[in-house]
């Protein structure tokens, strides 16, 4: 680092403050006033990997600034393949083919895969002057193919936790000029998923059909929402007089070809002046359809039994705090416990004597809520806050669009993992095993998060340099 370098100490301080919390945090579940080694312990073997980070880190701000951009391709292009030798190489552990073992440590790529997505992304965006629109479709679907790549290959380890982060890259594609109908179509989509667990097919799909034509009648007037009702029903009527002739019992499917029929009809002759609000009416209304059978589809014959009893678990279809849902249930009474101001440091009695199994991994925050309380809680999430609205304030500072993109990834990627893990802890979202930033154990976490932080660090020490 040369004089005219500056650091951005705010993101430095946050960032060291978290991790001595953290630890301190994993100290406390592995704590034991009888028999305790330190470095035989889960929190000498972090603090070892925290000694490892920081020293990477440091020696990250010694590179050239224009070291990442040059070579994020071969970055990102070597992680890919650790991807792919972990899928016939890698170490089985909890069921998933996600580690490398290098002497006598383990390496999960997919928590560098992370960094590198944001580093190729933030290289293609940076590559030329790309606007968001149909005419760039092709520069778009690359974009999404930079994502998607390491998002399938964590799929078939199977590791869907650390895949799903991937979907945190929908909004940096949002702040580079993506629509916000594609963010709303997303979350349509995961509301779809969703709705087709809870609720029989039949039903859902006429609960589709009313919502279309509510929406019909407040862009179109209820006589045209009225003349759509009442083709649907004809056309149902008269396919399902005729089912009853060979015998034919799928209602769901008759409803179905009744609408596409329809559809036809709306698009040419009822909606054929004014096109635009049509299609995206009977777009989204398909796109619900497919996405609630492909996602019964997906529960009954792809997920396997433990999978679906944590998804049952979230849904309150199931209620078993003595067997899949004994986490979850010790969890919350731990969080709860807690009260106001929490029982104090190391005096945890639900998370120290291991009544919450994995304490120190995805339910690490449990621990904490009960020692700190609800005062203590808060501190982190402003802790975290003010993390991630600094790395977004320093990310908007920027000239070069490869560090503003790298910025916005880096931010996108820490809220979803303290989203997502918090709300497992609570009950809010199923158990799908992500760490929470600088507080679960493991090393590949903690050194992926390092990474993402310093090389942000080193991108904003010059940042009047054009990338």
């Amino acid at each position: 680092m040369d004089k005219d370098s500056k650091i951005d100490w705010v993101i430095l301080l946050l960032y060291f403050v978290l991790l001595v919390i953290g630890w301190l945090n994993l100290y406390a579940t592995d704590y034991n006033e009888k028999n305790f080694i330190l470095f035989g312990s889960n929190a000498g073997k972090q603090l070892v990997w925290i000694v490892i980070s920081i020293s990477i880190g440091i020696i990250i701000l010694f590179f050239d600034s224009h070291f990442f951009s040059t070579f994020a391709y071969a970055i990102y292009s070597l992680v890919i393949f650790f991807l792919v030798i972990v899928l016939f190489y890698g170490t089985i552990v909890h069921g998933s083919r996600s580690w490398i073992e290098l002497g006598g440590l383990r390496l999960q790529p997919a928590e560098l895969a992370k960094f590198a997505t944001a580093l190729a992304l933030a290289k293609y965006f940076s590559s030329f002057h790309f606007v968001w629109n149909w005419s760039n479709l092709k520069h778009i679907l690359i974009a999404f193919a930079i994502v998607l790549l390491p998002f399938l290959l964590i799929v078939l380890e199977p590791d869907m936790g650390s895949a799903l982060v991937f979907f945190a890259f929908l909004f940096v594609f949002y702040r580079e000029g993506m629509s916000g109908y594609w963010l709303i179509l997303f979350f349509i989509v995961i509301s779809a998923a969703i709705f087709s667990l809870l609720i029989n097919v039949l039903w859902l799909l006429l609960i589709y059909i009313g919502l279309a034509l509510i929406i019909t009648w407040l862009f179109y007037g209820y006589k045209k929402a009225l003349s759509v009702f009442l083709i649907i029903a004809a056309i149902f009527t008269f396919l399902y007089m005729w089912t009853l002739v060979i015998h034919y019992h799928r209602i769901d499917i008759l409803i179905i070809v009744s609408v596409i029929i329809a559809s036809i009809y709306f698009l040419f002759y009822i909606f054929k002046h004014n096109l635009k609000y049509a299609f995206h009416i009977i777009f989204v209304f398909y796109l619900a359809i497919f996405i609630s059978y492909s996602s019964d589809f997906l529960y009954h014959n792809i997920l396997k039994e433990h999978q679906r009893e944590r998804i049952d678990l979230i849904l309150n279809k199931i209620n078993d705090p003595k067997g899949v849902g004994y986490n979850l249930h010790q969890s919350k009474i731990a969080i709860s416990s807690g009260g106001l101001w929490g029982k104090g440091w190391l005096k945890g009695t639900i998370t120290k004597y291991d009544f919450v199994p994995e304490e120190n991994t995805d339910f690490v925050y449990c621990t904490f809520a009960e020692e700190w309380g609800f005062i203590g809680t808060l501190v982190i999430f402003l802790l975290y806050f003010l993390l991630i609205a600094r790395i977004i304030y320093i990310a908007e500072l920027q000239h070069s669009v490869f560090t503003r993109v790298y910025g916005y990834s880096v931010a996108s990627i820490i809220f979803f993992h303290v989203a997502i893990n918090i709300g497992m802890t609570v009950g809010v979202f199923p158990i799908i095993g992500i760490p929470l930033p600088f507080f679960s154990y493991g090393g590949s976490a903690m050194l992926g998060f390092t990474i993402l932080i310093f090389i942000l660090l080193n991108l904003d020490k010059k940042r009047h340099v054009l990338i």
